[in-house]
């Protein structure tokens, strides 16, 4: 997630919905793997990514179109997916013993030796890096955030990219829902609450420029 987190602070905006949003994919997610045991996992890794997905485009489609400032939009949607977590849940939680043997071996198992964990989190690195470093709306991320009238004017689709990097965002934090419920074997409505203070202070930790001035990246 803090891979997200970063390509938001950069555009100079903050996401506070991804805890709630990791919650609430985790929480659905599991849900449905119990009504129908027999889905395959590839299809739960997909549904978590869409509902993150869905909930990053209204954050970003709030920021972007609605100019609502991200904190604001953020904030709001953050109660909002939090409160729906709850409907979809009943205010119960969901045990190890409901849930499938491979929805739990997610967590805990191997490829090649590598924990599945830490084999995704490398993954994402090198994807961020690739997509960030090496292609065009990558770099226009960096251009949106260095100085997005400049970038307006020089033909970057802002609202595009704004919308785009709460998207990635959101598409994380679901991700993420899938990994911490298989982790944890446990999925709750209060999943991950306050987690975004930790997001945001890896970022800033990791040298992240909250004000967005990346000049020497756009060069």
């Amino acid at each position: 997630m803090s891979v997200g987190m970063m390509m938001v602070i950069i555009t100079r905006g903050i996401d506070l919905s991804l805890g709630s949003t990791l919650a609430l994919a985790g929480m659905v997610t599991t849900k449905v793997m119990i009504v129908y045991p027999g889905l395959p996992i590839p299809l739960a890794f997909l549904m978590g990514i869409g509902i993150g997905t869905l909930c990053g485009f209204i954050v970003g489609a709030m920021v972007s179109w609605g100019s609502v400032p991200p904190i604001i939009a953020s904030m709001g949607m953050m109660n909002a997916y939090r409160g729906i977590t709850f409907l979809v849940s009943d205010g119960q939680w969901v045990s190890a013993h409901q849930m499938t043997n491979p929805f739990k071996a997610i967590a805990t198992g191997r490829f090649l030796g590598i924990n599945n964990l830490v084999l995704i989190a490398v993954l994402i690195f090198i994807a961020a890096y690739v997509f960030l470093q090496h292609t065009n709306p990558g770099r226009r991320v960096y251009a949106v955030g260095s100085n997005p009238e400049a970038a307006d004017v020089s033909g970057i689709p802002v609202k595009k990219i704004l919308c785009m990097v709460y998207m990635i965002m959101g598409a994380l934090s679901g991700l993420c829902g899938i990994l911490w419920v298989s982790k944890y074997a446990s999925a709750q409505g209060n999943t991950a609450a306050g987690y975004e203070m930790s997001v945001i202070a890896a970022c800033v930790l990791g040298g992240d420029h909250i004000n967005g001035d990346y000049p020497e990246c756009i060069d």
